[in-house]
């Protein structure tokens, strides 16, 4: 899990390292007096995400160090989910679940993580502040390609979520966050096409529409550029926030 060095990287100023793991096992993690839980939560859930919070205050910025490591992907997936948040792509218990993957995968976990994994209560908004206080800085054309990987999977999952997919693409390309041509003209017209579609407005029909939403969405998805290091993409539920769903307070109808 730890063998992912750059060949010309170096730790505490020791060239070329055989394996992140035998640098680590060198090194005295963690620092002792860090792992004593409360007495009251010594068996509990958050007793566990303590220790990984103690673990990673010493371990974040080592891992961060490394240009193509576990922390890479980390920090890719965060923002690909923090957007999803704010675009209603994904809810707060998809972010809660995806935090209790990488808990489960990672040995220290950075501390933002642990304290997503809590986070069952709190807004959208909060959460994705949460995920982007992973450190470095995520690749963009990562963090599009995994968006639109998750995108793609809520499509396949359940076709009737397509108006809640158009509006987070909606949303991306008014930011100028699509890279891929076809996928950012589609996201410009697809949800007012949808609406115009159910109302009778146009000759396509709602089903033709969505067929080429996903056909874009393929297409997007189609290279190696990144993917989900978990199952998270493939567990997802189709309850997307949009304009018109009663279940999205937290976002309001944009001007037409």
């Amino acid at each position: 899990m730890f063998c992912h060095c750059a060949p010309n990287a170096s730790w505490h100023g020791v060239a070329n390292p055989q394996c992140f793991a035998t640098a680590r096992q060198n090194a005295d993690f963690p620092p002792s007096g860090l792992e004593r839980p409360h007495p009251g939560l010594a068996d509990s859930r958050l007793a566990g995400l303590r220790r990984a919070y103690a673990r990673s205050r010493t371990l974040r910025n080592l891992f961060a160090s490394f240009g193509d490591s576990p922390m890479s992907q980390l920090r890719d997936e965060a923002e690909a989910l923090a957007r999803a948040l704010e675009t209603g792509l994904c809810g707060v218990a998809e972010a809660v679940s995806w935090s209790d993957c990488q808990i489960l995968r990672e040995e220290s976990p950075p501390a933002n993580i642990c304290e997503v994994a809590i986070s069952h209560d709190r807004y959208p908004q909060d959460v994705a502040a949460l995920l982007r206080k992973c450190p470095g800085v995520p690749v963009n054309s990562r963090v599009q390609h995994l968006f639109a990987l998750l995108a793609r999977e809520k499509l396949r999952q359940n076709p009737d979520c397509a108006y809640g997919v158009a509006w987070a693409l909606y949303q991306m390309a008014f930011l100028d966050e699509i890279e891929d041509s076809e996928l950012r003209s589609i996201a410009w017209w697809a949800w007012d096409a949808l609406d115009l579609a159910d109302a009778g407005h146009i000759l396509e029909s709602r089903e033709q529409i969505i067929e080429q939403m996903a056909a874009a969405l393929d297409d997007a998805t189609r290279s190696d550029v990144a993917g989900w290091a978990t199952e998270f993409a493939d567990r997802t539920n189709a309850n997307l926030s949009y304009p018109g769903n009663p279940s999205s307070p937290q976002i309001e109808n944009p001007e037409r």
